[in-house]
């Protein structure tokens, strides 16, 4: 939207797209270069619009009530549908292994020798880093 806003107003935008991969995507992973690496000529030939013009209709469309709800749903079903915690199966083995260091530690004291319980902890311990 905002190259053709640009070229709108009356100047030229090129390098505004990476080249495509052979795999199908793009080099980069993105379609468009960030705005950084676009090349801009101003005043290359009549502008179509107003700058001003551009720039009051997006700040009214996007401070509308409409705008506004519309944005909020969105964001309600997007933030339900990813409420996956990517690191909660790894807290549950961190527990897991806690408890079981715990008994085996428990048990520690019980024995005549130590030894084999002990080495069982150091594994449980390796295994929880």
């Amino acid at each position: 939207m905002e190259w053709n806003a640009l070229t709108y107003s009356g100047n030229t935008v090129w390098n505004v797209r990476n080249e495509k991969s052979p795999d199908g995507g793009y080099i980069g992973g993105e379609k468009r270069k960030p705005r950084s690496e676009w090349m801009i000529q101003e005043n290359t030939h009549e502008a179509l619009i107003e700058p001003h013009a551009v720039t009051s209709q997006l700040i009214s469309d996007m401070t509308s009530r409409e705008f506004v709800c519309a944005l909020t749903r969105e964001v309600r079903k997007y933030s339900e549908s990813h409420q996956d915690d990517p690191a909660k199966n790894l807290r549950k083995e961190v527990l897991a292994l806690n408890d079981r260091i715990s008994k085996t530690m428990g048990l520690i004291v019980e024995l005549d020798n130590p030894s084999p319980a002990i080495r069982k902890i150091n594994k449980l311990e390796n295994k929880r880093k």
